[in-house]
């Protein structure tokens, strides 16, 4: 009888499929990549816009109730549950921890925190109300290399326009004028494109 000859694959045949399937797994962590950066910067413009609608309806539910006579209310929740309380109407009253702790009781937190694991075991040792996880932040975007770029992208800072002189950087420079201004402004993934919004809490100022 005449002998079988089993074929195997050659050494360089063996070669050709390894290195297809790295070129292949290279195309699919490029293109996850991708895919992430995007669901995270939707992620964020959509917490972007929630927050500025916040800030346009406080301000006119504030000149409903007599402009600065009038009270808002704020919610916080914590550890030890959740309190609602009312505080003043004013041009400023969007750039404390009150408004912070507002909006992460109503569920806007930052989306880019959530992959952060030594954050991550804060947030489960709080039960999630640590305030570095507030989709909202204080004005200026930093980019100082302890908070970099966790407190840069992803959450919107507000801040007061008339302020600029306490400010410097680049990044710290308001686009909105006026002396009653805030200007919301967050950052997106690729830390360059931003979103800015204006709004004119003069309605709320002493004059």
């Amino acid at each position: 009888m005449p002998k079988k000859t089993v074929k195997g694959f050659t050494l360089i045949e063996l070669l050709v499929v390894v290195a297809i399937i790295g070129i292949l797994s290279a195309i699919g962590v490029v293109a996850y990549g991708k895919y992430t950066k995007m669901a995270m910067d939707s992620a964020i413009k959509s917490n972007h816009s929630k927050i500025v609608n916040l800030v346009k309806s406080d301000l006119a539910s504030c000149l409903l109730d007599g402009g600065r006579s009038g009270k808002i209310e704020r919610i916080e929740s914590s550890m030890r549950g959740v309190t609602k309380k009312k505080v003043n109407c004013n041009w400023n009253m969007f750039g404390g921890r009150e408004f912070l702790d507002h909006t992460m009781s109503l569920g806007l937190r930052d989306p880019f925190f959530k992959g952060i694991s030594q954050y991550n075991l804060w947030y489960n040792r709080t039960k999630g109300w640590g305030q570095d996880f507030a989709a909202v932040w204080y004005w200026p975007p930093t980019k100082m290399p302890k908070w970099f770029p966790y407190y840069f992208v992803g959450k919107t800072h507000i801040g007061n326009v008339n302020s600029q002189a306490s400010y410097s950087g680049a990044d710290a420079k308001f686009t909105c004028t006026g002396t009653y201004t805030i200007e919301l402004k967050t950052f997106l993934t690729d830390e360059v494109t931003s979103i800015i919004d204006c709004i004119d809490m003069s309605p709320l100022a002493v004059k």
